[in-house]
């Protein structure tokens, strides 16, 4: 079981994402994430991060002709691509 089972880049964060981290005014702590079963592999990680790329110059392009793409939201691929280059980053630090 994944936190969160599918990246859906034409989808904003859903409402419920705070329900998925620990509650620390009701003590939870991080055993929380204990109950994931399987993380995402570096292989995984890495072509969504690919996929947030390209749609980002995507979106960019779209957005410089006065287009726009329902599936790709420029403020949207720009974030989640920094989110996963950070978590990619940090990966390969060891952390």
């Amino acid at each position: 079981m994944e936190l969160v089972p599918e990246l859906d880049f034409s989808q904003p964060i859903p409402d419920n994402m705070a329900s998925l981290y620990p509650n620390l005014q009701e003590d939870e702590g991080p055993e929380k994430f204990s109950e994931v079963e399987e993380l995402r592999t570096y292989d995984q990680l890495y072509k969504e991060r690919d996929l947030a790329y390209r749609g980002m110059w995507w979106a960019r392009q779209m957005n410089l002709t006065g287009e726009s793409d329902p599936k790709f939201d420029l403020s949207r691929s720009m974030e989640r691509r920094r989110a996963l280059e950070w978590i990619m980053d940090a990966t390969l630090a060891g952390c």
